[in-house]
């Protein structure tokens, strides 16, 4: 992915003024006789007071890499998802504080990241469309519209052909791959400007990408969606989580907007897949940190959509998504670290909290959080 950006010196003073902040601080114990609700808002807002004190620098509006605080500056696509979970935060907490934070996270960092064209990989470009999406929807502010429309249109225009029958290349400068990673984002992020906008293109393009999706990289006898198609036509079939999260997101937005029942099926095969095979008894599997950190965060988001669509709201199967979400956040306060932060894999004890990176952690407060939420 995108190199990150360093920091500059003036930055430097900034950051460094903060050095007497403690790195850790202990957390409030649950109370023994709270509510399961209760006790899911404790544990979220443990680990989203841990998650902002340890990466977040209110000056110069940055998150830092890793717990060190080493002045490496979280880098473009981890970003985005570090954003997303400042939302999660905001939907569950509602606080002018968290409002502030959602535009200072963006303000920051184009700031930083002032051309965005410099970066070709357009899956980053793509996370960023469904992130100002998002923020878009809980603000009302255009400037997140305005933002992920010219982003879109713009890699859209350039990078979606019909070599290898269609789809978005992974990459603007050297078009060797299509890959899930980018393909679905466009689809999620098509799906959500035209529902803005009511512009047909938009629906046009994301019903087009997803039948290369459907045709290139998913595997209709066991949901799986594999990672991607090189330019010699040879499929790569490693699965992991966060192509599966943006499939079954897909698949529901296109069922919801042109009433496509098939989709919503390969949705729902894909969701098996993601909560049986890639998940050993009930827990997501561990995809390391750097990009691998952030993967489970995107599938979770995902799942979290499925529940919340109010056309799926009563059903056995969200039920049992609900649940499996619950028991992944189980095994992640179970296994976390102190502050408490959380590693990359929920199935072991925590790693040292100083090498937990920010979009590691992220995930595993995501999901807190994203249980806190939806807790019936």
């Amino acid at each position: 992915m995108f190199a990150s950006v360093p920091v500059t010196r003036r930055d430097f003073i900034a950051i460094a003024a903060m050095a007497a902040v403690p790195l850790l601080a202990d957390a409030e114990p649950p109370l023994s006789d709270q509510s399961p609700k209760q006790l899911a808002y404790s544990r979220a807002k443990a680990a989203w007071d841990a998650f902002i004190r340890v990466y977040w620098a209110p000056r110069p509006k940055l998150f830092f890499k890793d717990g060190l605080r080493r002045l490496k500056v979280l880098d473009f696509w981890l970003t985005a998802h570090a954003w997303e979970c400042v939302m999660d935060a905001h939907e569950l907490f509602k606080t002018a504080e968290t409002a502030k934070l959602v535009d200072d996270v963006y303000a920051g960092f184009c700031a930083r990241e002032r051309d965005w064209k410099k970066n070709p990989f357009n899956d980053d470009l793509m996370w960023w469309v469904m992130a100002c999406m998002r923020a878009y929807r809980q603000t009302s502010k255009k400037i997140y519209l305005d933002r992920a429309q010219s982003t879109y249109d713009r890699v859209a225009e350039n990078e979606i052909d019909g070599t290898l029958g269609g789809g978005m290349w992974w990459k603007s400068d050297e078009h060797k791959s299509k890959n899930a990673c980018v393909n679905c984002p466009a689809i999620i992020g098509a799906c959500e400007l035209y529902q803005a906008t009511r512009q047909r293109k938009y629906l046009d393009q994301a019903k087009a990408v997803y039948q290369w999706v459907c045709e290139k990289l998913f595997d209709p006898a066991t949901g799986a969606v594999w990672d991607s198609m090189n330019l010699g036509g040879k499929v790569w079939k490693a699965t992991f989580t966060y192509n599966q999260g943006t499939f079954i997101r897909s698949g529901m937005l296109l069922d919801k907007l042109c009433q496509l029942p098939e989709a919503a099926d390969r949705s729902r095969k894909t969701i098996n897949f993601l909560l049986g095979t890639l998940s050993p008894g009930g827990v997501m599997k561990g995809e390391g940190q750097g990009d691998g950190g952030a993967f489970k965060q995107i599938a979770i988001r995902a799942l979290a959509e499925w529940i919340a669509e109010p056309s799926n709201q009563g059903k056995p199967s969200t039920r049992k998504i609900f649940d499996a979400l619950s028991q992944n956040a189980e095994a992640a306060w179970e296994n976390q670290s102190e502050g408490p932060l959380f590693g990359p894999d929920w199935h072991r004890a925590g790693m040292p909290p100083r090498r937990i990176e920010c979009e590691t952690d992220a995930t595993a407060v995501s999901l807190l959080l994203t249980v806190a939420r939806l807790h019936p």
